[in-house]
């Protein structure tokens, strides 16, 4: 292996960390108790684990509050695991 083909390499296995980040992030909403240092410590772990990030940030279920009692719960679910109430469209925050 070259130097051009280690160069390649390792921007591929940065980059599919940092994307695994941002899925995450896109996935799941912020918490209020997540400060925004907590969430640059992300990127040193990404860029160690790369692309076992990106894996299972795929793999990850859309997260949403439920209206009632703010747990996280699966995007898709129609009633809430931890209150138990039942979970509308029209309850949704946005």
């Amino acid at each position: 292996m070259g130097g051009r083909d280690m160069y390649l390499l390792a921007v591929l296995w940065i980059g599919s960390g940092l994307l695994g980040v941002l899925l995450f992030a896109a996935k799941v909403p912020e918490s209020p108790s997540r400060t925004c240092a907590e969430s640059l410590l992300l990127i040193p772990f990404a860029v160690v684990f790369g692309p076992l990030i990106l894996l299972q940030a795929i793999a990850a279920t859309p997260k949403q509050k439920c209206p009632h009692c703010r747990a996280m719960i699966p995007a898709d679910a129609t009633v809430c695991a931890r209150c138990t109430r039942e979970i509308s469209m029209q309850n949704w925050d946005g």
